[in-house]
């Protein structure tokens, strides 16, 4: 059984706290920093799928006429 506090004069020196409420901050980050990482990192256990190949671009025919600006004319 733990020990009363003696008196020091008026003041009694209190109980050396134990491990865990020195430490719990610590160890909540930790536990915290480490679920954040697994629930970020997406491991849904189904294989990845391949990535799908992009459409070729071919080059504009010299009759099209590309503007940047669709609506937009230029008047002289």
């Amino acid at each position: 059984m733990a020990k009363p506090p003696k008196p020091i004069g008026l003041v009694t020196e209190l109980p050396q706290a134990s491990w865990w409420k020195i430490n719990r901050h610590i160890v909540l980050l930790c536990v915290g920093a480490f679920l954040g990482w697994q629930l970020s990192s997406g491991s849904s256990g189904a294989d990845p799928q391949p990535p799908q190949p992009c459409p070729t671009h071919s080059t504009p025919s010299p009759e099209t006429s590309v503007s940047p600006f669709p609506g937009l004319t230029r008047s002289p």
